[in-house]
């Protein structure tokens, strides 16, 4: 049987889940399709497993992969002041557009995201999990007034991997600076 899938949580919960779930579609020679999981139809997927399967060294993989975080914060950074719309308001305008995941939750407690590293972290080689991964809370208190980008990261060379905000490049800040303060 093959199997086709854009389900994270299979991909993204147990390490020997993973594992096994890979393992034996290649043992069966079974095709084993899950590009929606990551980047929607971006061949994010499809051009990582050709990366792996030809052995070429995976530096970096660094992307914003949350359409409805990036929303958020585009939609935040328009105003420019605290006058701008109700974080209530945006979340209903990107649940109206369908931008949202089926649960809101895991949107907003960054877990889809999380989930999403996870499973391209695994494709690198990297030995993560959702319960050993960093994940910054969304917005720090000394950032809220800031253009932000929610950044994913997945560095097998350094086997560093991670999620959190940055200021938009050019944005005049230093977030080291930030958090010593």
């Amino acid at each position: 049987l093959h199997i086709v899938t854009p389900n994270k949580k299979a991909l993204s919960s147990e390490a020997t889940l993973y594992k096994e779930i890979i393992e034996k579609a290649k043992k069966n020679k079974k095709l084993f399709f899950n590009k929606s999981i990551v980047g929607a139809s971006l061949p994010i997927i499809s051009i990582l497993k050709d990366l792996v399967r030809t052995e070429d060294k995976i530096n970096r993989i660094k992307s914003i992969f949350s359409e409805i975080l990036s929303y958020i914060f585009n939609e935040f950074s328009k105003s420019g002041d605290d006058n701008g719309q109700k974080f209530s308001k945006i979340v209903t305008v990107a649940k109206n557009n369908g931008y949202i995941e089926p649960d809101l939750r895991n949107d907003l407690n960054r877990l889809d995201i999380a989930r999403k590293i996870v499973i391209l972290g695994r494709m690198t080689g990297m030995n993560l999990s959702l319960d050993i991964l960093p994940v910054e809370n969304i917005v720090p208190e000394p950032l809220r007034n800031l253009v932000l980008r929610y950044v994913s990261m997945i560095d097998p060379v350094c086997d560093k991997s991670g999620v959190k905000l940055e200021p938009e490049p050019g944005d005049p800040v230093d977030l080291v600076t930030l958090k010593q303060k």
